[in-house]
């Protein structure tokens, strides 16, 4: 039997526009699902994306392209937006500037 997938993220990319015509693919195309009792963690190197993934999935950006479910529902995200919204500072004191 397998582990309930309790996130799943599917073809994911958020882009930003940075100057005349040019655009920064800040994450471009990550699929990952986690199950029920396993932890994922992000690694790379500096400006490589992982903030920009985590401030994606919480919706305080929203992504260009791509599916984030969480336990099925892509509805949760939008209410964690409102709330991560309302926390205002404290949203930026738990993910930084």
């Amino acid at each position: 039997m397998s582990e309930k997938t309790l996130l799943e993220v599917e073809g994911l990319k958020k882009y930003f526009q940075v100057g005349k015509g040019q655009t920064l693919k800040a994450v471009d195309d990550i699929s990952f699902q986690i199950k029920k009792g396993q932890t994922l963690g992000l690694v790379g190197e500096s400006g490589c994306g992982k903030t920009t993934v985590g401030r994606t999935l919480l919706r305080i950006y929203e992504p260009d392209a791509g599916k984030i479910l969480f336990d099925g529902n892509a509805g949760v995200f939008r209410q964690l937006k409102c709330i991560v919204q309302q926390l205002g500072g404290l949203a930026n004191l738990v993910l930084g500037p």
